[in-house]
């Protein structure tokens, strides 16, 4: 006799969701009968459609598409209904889920949440762990309820938080351990073997959206704090400064062991290293772009612009 397979719905929509798909789709015992994702949205310089990459890869493995405008329209919970789900698994959908919808399937919904929760509940919980100088983050697998991420666990998985990282290397390493979770945990939670534990709510802390704003530089601040800045806004928005009245981003940056070469936001050429005061100690900028222009090292820079060092950012 043929075992039983559940029916997951999945909704997720940026790049971080594509590899927990594909682990949902590798289950054997998951019929995945649909994917819910953000409706496509203009971009570029003709404003063409562009499709999410969750509905890319959906194409791609055959799967019935849905993208309501907004998961409150009327065609959502019918959508959920009279499908027969046994859960629906999400992933960065983009939007928060209203009650009535959580109850629907069998088991619930499920998250896949970036961070070690409760701690880093809310929409940009990868940039806030480099913000705030975290050493370890991780995913935590838990069960929606109406309120913003805190709901029970169900499982957490831990990685170290590389010097180095970038938001976007640890987007990459925490997609990669979200797929882990779910190929793990799903079915023991489905079958009901799975324990699942309640937050201390106590505990919890937020963070909100980030702003393109919340990336600009402060040359006062400490040697760490704009390294970790840097990181955290790498690739986007890219942590940016002012330099003769242009916008100049900057995407990597590292300490540097030299004395001071003026007041904060100072810029002098020490050999081939393109050198920044802070309120600390001086910093050494490894990779810059002007606007309109592509991305640069710092020694390249100190070749195009010798003439004018030192200046100041603002």
């Amino acid at each position: 006799m043929e075992k039983r397979k559940y029916k997951v719905l999945f909704a997720g929509t940026p790049d971080f969701a594509v590899p927990i798909l594909s682990a949902l789709v590798r289950i054997q015992s998951i019929d995945v009968v649909g994917v819910l994702t953000q409706p496509d949205k203009p971009a570029g310089r003709g404003y063409h459609l562009i499709e999410s990459p969750i509905k890319r890869l959906a194409r791609r493995y055959k799967l019935p598409i849905y993208q309501p405008l907004t998961v409150t329209d009327p065609s959502s919970i019918e959508l959920l209904s009279g499908l027969s789900l046994d859960v629906v698994v999400l992933a960065a959908y983009g939007e928060l889920i209203p009650k009535k919808l959580l109850s629907l399937p069998r088991c619930g919904w499920l998250n896949v949440h970036a961070s070690l929760l409760p701690r880093l509940r809310g929409a940009s919980p990868i940039q806030h762990a480099l913000l705030e100088g975290y050493t370890e983050t991780g995913i935590t697998l838990m069960k929606m309820v109406e309120k913003l991420d805190a709901g029970p666990v169900i499982a957490k998985s831990v990685i170290l938080v590389d010097k180095d990282d970038t938001a976007g290397s640890l987007h990459d390493k925490l997609a990669l351990l979200g797929a882990k979770c779910i190929e793990e945990y799903l079915i023991a939670y489905l079958t009901d073997w799975r324990p699942i534990t309640e937050q201390d709510h106590e505990q919890a802390t937020y963070c909100k959206k980030i702003r393109s704003s919340d990336a600009r530089i402060d040359w006062h601040a400490s040697a760490d704090e704009i390294n970790r800045l840097v990181r955290a806004m790498n690739p986007a928005p890219g942590a940016f400064t002012q330099f003769d009245g242009n916008q100049v981003k900057i995407f990597a940056i590292e300490t540097f062991q030299h004395e001071v070469i003026g007041p904060p936001g100072t810029v002098g050429g020490v050999g081939a290293h393109l050198v920044v005061s802070s309120g600390t100690r001086p910093l050494h900028i490894l990779s810059l772009q002007l606007p309109g222009k592509k991305k640069v090292t710092g020694a390249e820079f100190i070749n195009g612009h010798r003439n004018i060092l030192p200046f100041s950012f603002v």
